[in-house]
């Protein structure tokens, strides 16, 4: 009686509160790649996932005149090798300015190239040799390519298609609070719609409704898993 009760209350704040949850998911999610225009600096930023040991390159094709190149790791203080040629000659590519990064360790690493062209550049970003993830042109200016990369240790489970890692503690519980925030809100329109078919007739589109939210509540949530995991920096 008291879940009748409470869902005799229109749903609608709860639609608006999942168009919030929405919104900021777009917002944070990581995964791919995009490009935006910030006071005359482009920026580009990639998000991947390597095993330990792993070479990640990023190769640009003409060759630089200035560029800088930092890496930091985002915990622990894990080891890394960086090595940077402005003018590299690559069987394939030609002459290109290299930037290669192995970490030597488990852990989260923010690396950032820097640089001016005044031409169209092209380039191919990803674990060398010759696994390239990403590839494109992009046009003069002033960029920044900013990566993030997780690097894990090759998975002990048989099956290789499957890896999960933990956010840190308090990310877990932001993680959680979320998850359960959304999980509300689907069990609310699922009983709510449920105990209206016992009443009156409901609607395709009201179940189709209901289900396109199901759907998109789980998408957000491995996004924010996503954000939690691998781009949030471990809270607390």
């Amino acid at each position: 009686m008291a879940v009748r009760e409470l869902l005799k209350y229109s749903p609608r704040w709860l639609c608006m509160l999942f168009g919030v949850f929405f919104a900021v998911t777009l917002l944070v999610s990581p995964r791919g790649s995009y490009a935006l225009e910030l006071e005359n600096v482009n920026v580009d930023r990639y998000d991947f996932d390597i095993v330990e040991r792993e070479i990640f390159a990023v190769y640009i094709n003409p060759i630089l005149d200035y560029v800088t190149v930092e890496c930091k790791p985002l915990e622990y203080g894990n080891p890394f090798d960086l090595s940077v040629s402005s003018n590299y000659t690559d069987p394939i590519f030609g002459r290109i300015t290299a930037v290669w990064m192995q970490p030597e360790a488990d852990g989260r690493y923010n690396l950032t190239i820097a640089f001016r062209s005044d031409e169209p550049w092209d380039y191919k970003v990803g674990v060398y040799p010759g696994k390239w993830s990403v590839s494109g042109t992009r046009l003069s200016g002033n960029w920044t390519i900013n990566v993030l990369l997780n690097s894990h240790g090759k998975a002990e489970s048989s099956s290789p298609f499957f890896f999960f890692q933990l956010p840190a503690p308090v990310n877990s519980l932001l993680l959680m609070t979320m998850a359960g925030a959304i999980a509300y809100l689907n069990v609310f329109l699922f009983l709510d719609t449920y105990f209206k078919s016992k009443k009156e007739i409901v609607s395709g589109k009201r179940w189709l409704f209901v289900g396109l939210v199901a759907v998109i509540s789980g998408w957000a949530v491995y996004q924010f898993y996503s954000f939690a995991a691998f781009v949030l920096p471990p809270l607390g």
